[in-house]
Order: C-alpha cells, then structure tokens, then sequence
C-alpha cells in the first residue's frame, strides 16, 4: 500500500508517519507522487503517478521496500534517478528524506529540476547536506556543480539517518526563482523559506524531468539514503511585471 493519500482538497498524507502537509496554495496540479509502496529490486520499479523511475547511474545500487526507496550510495560517488517521462517547468518538489551522517565528510540528498537528458544532462538539484556540520543544510546547485548561493544552515540537528522534509521551487525564467525550506519529521513546516535565490544559466531555463541525486562525499565508506515519499506539483507562472504609465509630456499643445 502507497503511504501517499489525500486527506481533503490540498493537504497530502503520509501513512507511515502520520504528518499531512499543505499543497501549495498557487498549485495546477500532481506531475508526479511516489509513496514507495511496493517491493523492487535493481531499480525503483514506477512511482503511483509519473510513470517509470529511469536510473541514470547503477540499477543494482536502488531498491524499495514498503515505505522507503533505498539508494546505496559508494564513496565518493552519486546516483540519480529521473522520472523521464514529465515535463514541467514551474514546479513544487517536496521529499521526505531519510539521511545518513558520514562523519567529517559530506552526505546530500537532493531534488532535481529542469532535467534534460543528452550526453552531459542538464538540471537544477537542490538538497539537505549533512556531514562538516553539527546541522543539516541546504545546498543549491547547478548540473555541473556549481553553486546557485551559499549553503544555508536549518537549524535540524546533524545525526546520522535523520528524516527530514524538504521543499523546492523552481519558478519564471530568466531568471528562475528558486526556493527551498527543509524541517524535521514531526515538526511542523516552516512559514518562510530558508533558502530564496535566482539564476538566469541558459541550459536550465526550460521545462524539464523531476528526480532525485543522492551524493556520498566520504571516500572511505559507501552509505545508504531513503527517499520515503516524493512529489512534484505544477505551478502557473510568476506573474508578468506591472506596466506603469508614464508620460514624458515631449510636446507642445496650444490648450487641453
């Protein structure tokens, strides 16, 4: 049974864990949901709506178990997975992570955006990173692995397989606004966002696949991420600029 249901118009429930979280109050519509509820081997097998988790590193590295899709991740490397058959430009993410501590180096979890495929895809990923500090952060960054904007701190204690949320936006076009909020399971969601920036790099300012990226930095030790539900949202455009009028008063008028 998917630990994804609807409580009432707008709020979506997790089972397992007993927390509902509000949809975005500007939402379209789901693109994509997965509460992992099935039992898979070498891969993701597909999420409730958005069709076939696609893996784009080692299949033999995922695999699902009732409530939890597990990415084992081995030193100093990643995995991704994408679900290749949406497309969305303006969207919500929000995850449900389980993330482990991997000492001094760094373990992050993230959520992708804006995917395109090709022989060096392109995205957005921005996720919770744990490791060099005693709290979780949010990390903002490009495909290629350049930073968005500083890593931001949220306050979540550092410990090792901590369950946290996390919130992503990607909205507009040169420049998108992207946005992001993270909190711990059982807590309630933040009113603001902890993380708010823009970017205008051309490869990303086009509708795109959604997926995650979990990314092990220790390089002694492989480690394992859960990913215990997940969902994008379409969400309309940011509305165009006010026009405000004006008038020079360039000319001569003999009266009126």
């Amino acid at each position: 049974m998917a630990r994804i249901f609807w409580l009432a118009a707008g709020v979506l429930c997790t089972l397992a864990a007993l927390v509902c979280v509000q949809l975005p109050a500007n939402a379209v519509t789901v693109v994509a949901s997965d509460g992992f509820g099935r039992t898979v081997t070498g891969g993701w097998g597909s999420a409730d709506t958005g069709g076939p988790w696609t893996i784009l590193d080692t299949p033999a590295n995922w695999s699902v178990t009732p409530g939890t899709g597990s990415i084992s991740v081995p030193a100093a490397g990643q995995q991704r997975a994408v679900l290749a058959s949406t497309s969305v430009q303006d969207v919500d993410l929000l995850a449900e992570i389980v993330l482990p501590r991997c000492g001094g180096a760094n373990c992050d979890a993230y959520l992708l955006g804006r995917y395109a495929g090709g022989s060096i895809p392109t995205y957005y990923r921005i996720g919770v990173v744990q490791g060099q500090w005693s709290t979780v952060h949010i990390r903002a960054q490009r495909s290629d692995g350049s930073n968005i904007t500083s890593d931001v701190n949220t306050g979540i204690p550092g410990t090792n397989s901590v369950v946290v949320w996390l919130r992503v936006e990607f909205q507009g076009t040169s420049p998108t606004t992207i946005r992001a909020r993270a909190w711990q399971a059982g807590s309630p969601e933040p009113g603001t966002w902890t993380l708010s920036a823009t970017d205008s790099t051309a490869a990303e300012q086009i509708a795109g696949a959604v997926g995650v990226r979990p990314r092990n930095e220790d390089s002694a030790a492989a480690h394992t991420f859960g990913y215990q539900s997940f969902q994008a949202t379409a969400l309309p455009p940011p509305p165009p600029p006010a026009t405000i009028a004006a008038d020079t008063f360039a000319r001569t008028t003999a009266s009126g």
